[in-house]
């Protein structure tokens, strides 16, 4: 008869799913109304919460007072009133964000030089924790820490005119 109606399908698996990944189960419903079937595949992803996020940081030299964090929701999927902690030798921070389905937000955080002041060239880990309706996922990220200006190049060119 030409109606549409919407309907809410929670799905919960028979027993524990180790595998992640893409799943298809079958869905049938028929309506009270005047027996009408309607079948068709269902299909849906599980992964893990740590896996839907990358979190970015861009380099920091001693010289910078500032640096960009991005967090990427790799999923299509909105994640609503995440709360992330963020803790660095460079930086400790708490945020509540929202991201829509594959989305980007990039933040600019304060940097002390004091707080880095001692440290030496290398690679350094942000600890991110995530937490989304009462799961938490434990993210690790690399920072790459440049020392600035301690190598000089020089180059002289010699030649000899003759005669």
């Amino acid at each position: 008869n030409g109606q549409s109606k919407s309907l809410t399908i929670e799905v919960w698996p028979l027993r524990q799913l180790y595998e992640r990944g893409y799943y298809t189960i079958p869905l049938y419903i028929k309506s009270t109304e005047d027996n009408t079937k309607v079948s068709y595949d269902f299909e849906f992803k599980i992964v893990e919460l740590k896996d839907a996020f990358e979190i970015s940081v861009s380099g920091i030299n001693p010289q910078s007072t500032l640096v960009n964090v991005s967090f990427a929701n790799k999923e299509n999927y909105k994640f609503e009133n995440l709360k992330i902690k963020m803790s660095s030798e460079f930086f400790n921070t708490e945020k509540e964000i929202s991201l829509g389905p594959r989305e980007i937000k990039v933040f600019q955080m304060s940097l002390n030089k004091d707080d880095f002041n001692e440290l030496t060239a290398g690679f350094y880990t942000l600890s991110s924790e995530v937490v989304f309706e009462n799961k938490i996922a434990n993210i690790n990220s690399r920072i790459s820490f440049a020392e600035k200006g301690i190598v000089t190049t020089t180059k002289k060119d010699f030649g000899f005119f003759g005669k």
